[in-house]
This record gives structure tokens, C-alpha cells and sequence, in this order.
């Protein structure tokens, strides 16, 4: 038996899209739990979770701001294998402190 072959839509759907302000200002939100004078990384970088813990991370009454809470555990991680300086790391916790 011959599997069906489905033919793919040679033109994109939408080939010149409008990219507004408001949506470039969303897209590349400052990160706000950083202290003014860190420099963010020009790419993100991104990781798979277990079922589990992805299911927590997506929850927002359990992580309100799942990107500054990643930021913190890998900062803390990294504090603890000697990877960055306590006077770095305490830096980034008394910025996150006031905000909250």
C-alpha cells in the first residue's frame, strides 16, 4: 500500500509580515529583575525540562515570572559550582530583593 503524499503550500502564508512597535517592544522586553548595568546575552538560551517540572514552570500561580525564576536557580547554580563571584551574585539578589 502507497502512502499518500500531501503536496506542501509553496507560498508562505503571510511572505511580508508588518512588524509593529508595540510588538517589537513586547518581543525584546527588558528583563527587570536585572540589575541596570547587566548586559543581556544577544541570544536565549533554552532548554528541555522534565514533564513535571515544565507543567510547574508554565503554571503562573505557582512561577509568576518564569524567566527571572530560571535566571535566579541558574544564577544560584552557578554561585554555588564557583562559576561566578559571590559579590556578582549579590549584586543580582539585592536587585531582585527591592523589587519585590
Amino acid at each position: 500500500m502507497r502512502y499518500k503524499q500531501h503536496k506542501i503550500d509553496p507560498k508562505p502564508r503571510n511572505p511580508s509580515p508588518t512588524i509593529t512597535p508595540e510588538f517589537e517592544a513586547r518581543r525584546y522586553a527588558p528583563a527587570t529583575d536585572l540589575p541596570k548595568n547587566i548586559e543581556m546575552g544577544k541570544k536565549p538560551v533554552t532548554t528541555k525540562f522534565p514533564a513535571k517540572v515544565q507543567e510547574i514552570l508554565l503554571d503562573t500561580s505557582k512561577v509568576r515570572d518564569r524567566s527571572a525564576y530560571i535566571r535566579r536557580a541558574v544564577l544560584e547554580q552557578m554561585r554555588k559550582d564557583g562559576l561566578i563571584s559571590e559579590s556578582y551574585y549579590q549584586g543580582f539578589v539585592s536587585n531582585h530583593k527591592q523589587q519585590n
